[in-house]
């Protein structure tokens, strides 16, 4: 057992073990599934949605749609990049699809104690969770898709994750980046993303599915987490969704 990758392994990847046994759908499929749902979408009254993990094939049919003038609403993507990635896609603005951005898992979620935190979870004094990429790897890709006009978002809950991020945004001298969701910072995790210009993309819904397990994991640390009024105050801007 490695020290803090246990849970990440079991719980968090788990999903990925089953994924491989499927075969991925064709795109005939994915494109009666992206009609069916953009069509309901836009019946219940919505004219836009952004999607932020898109596979290759997703893209493909979205710019094909496109094209086709077949779209129902206008959709916003972002690619869907992994660890060891090496070729990215190009940005595209058609009519009512644009793909603008790379997102990124730094690392795992907070109830499966897969965030990673700098120092150990509360309520599991072995664990620390899941760092998901090698700190060059992640200092490459977010400066090739920056210079390909692609902007990063980075999903990043824990600490430890949030300060990897950072010190690769820092390094590879990107700026505009979001980091998705920032659930828990230090004082100088806020500070730094103030100076690095990255935006906060907040989803306050994640308080209310957190808040049963949220003080069990933290501890004391509780106070660190949440701090959209910090975050503010500090003058990094919120992108809330």
């Amino acid at each position: 057992r490695e020290e803090g990758r246990l849970t990440g392994v079991i719980l968090d990847s788990a999903l990925e073990a089953l994924a491989a046994m499927i075969l991925p759908p064709s795109n005939e499929v994915i494109r009666r599934r992206l009609l069916g749902g953009l069509t309901n979408l836009r019946d219940a009254g919505l004219c836009g949605v952004t999607d932020m993990g898109l596979e290759d094939s997703h893209i493909q049919v979205l710019r094909d749609l496109d094209r086709e003038g077949a779209l129902p609403i206008a959709v916003e993507g972002f690619a869907w990049v992994k660890p060891g990635q090496s070729e990215f896609p190009a940005p595209h603005r058609g009519n009512r699809f644009a793909l603008t951005g790379v997102k990124l898992f730094a690392d795992g979620a907070l109830g499966s104690r897969g965030a990673a935190l700098r120092d150990p979870y509360s309520d599991a004094p072995l664990e620390r969770g899941l760092a998901l990429w090698d700190d060059a790897d992640l200092v490459r890709v977010l400066g090739e898709t920056s210079a390909r006009g692609l902007a990063p978002a980075v999903h990043a809950i824990g600490d430890r994750a949030a300060g990897q991020v950072l010190d690769a945004l820092e390094v590879s001298r990107v700026r505009g980046a979001r980091l998705e969701h920032a659930q828990i910072l230090s004082a100088q995790d806020v500070a730094k993303m103030r100076s690095l210009g990255v935006i906060a993309g907040i989803q306050s819904c994640h308080y209310l599915s957190d808040r049963s397990w949220a003080p069990e994991r933290l501890g004391n640390r509780l106070a660190q987490a949440y701090r959209w009024g910090s975050l503010a105050a500090a003058g990094v801007p919120l992108l809330m969704g």
